[in-house]
């Protein structure tokens, strides 16, 4: 158990909100197109895919999430989504970021790796159970690097126009 930080892709659906596009994602694995409005359908058609659980092909299911990064117990990567994007609530959501979201959170990396002694203002660690290690070690400026990957990653899916991005974490 612990910290897991995901950002994803969802297709964009005209005329429908993005809290609508995760109700109607969720719809699909669990229930099957079947489940889905027609307008939604049409606007997921060349997004689904086939995903196999745990790769056994009597376990599969479909998908439009499209996974664009990953973290474990980055905590104060996981603090700057909750008090930037979260509104403050820390509830395991699923939260769409904007490409404005996705640079300020950049900047913000870069500026702490440039200059590491300005980590703990700058983008403090948060404990929480199963949150991992709150140090200023050498895996937090990791994480750091790896996040910057998975902006740039997530930049290169909203630059396509058709796709929203969005975080969730869980523990």
């Amino acid at each position: 158990m612990g910290l897991d930080m995901f950002m994803f892709s969802l297709p964009k659906v005209t005329g429908r909100k993005f809290e609508d596009i995760v109700q109607a994602s969720l719809a699909l694995e669990k229930e099957g197109r079947e489940a889905l409005p027609e307008d939604i359908l049409r606007g997921f058609e060349p997004f689904i895919r086939k995903r196999y659980l745990f790769g056994e092909p009597d376990r599969a299911y479909e998908t439009v999430l499209e996974e664009v990064g990953y973290w474990r117990k980055a905590n104060h990567i996981h603090r700057w989504f909750v008090e930037h994007i979260q509104d403050g609530k820390d509830d395991q959501g699923s939260y769409e970021v904007t490409r404005e979201d996705l640079l300020s959170l950049r900047r913000l990396c870069e500026k702490v790796l440039k200059n590491p002694k300005r980590a703990r203002e700058l983008l403090p660690t948060t404990s929480g159970f199963f949150f991992g290690s709150t140090e200023y070690g050498e895996s937090y400026f990791e994480d750091l690097k790896d996040t910057i990957s998975i902006i740039d990653a997530a930049l290169s899916v909203l630059e396509l126009g058709n796709k929203h991005v969005f975080y969730n974490s869980w523990w």
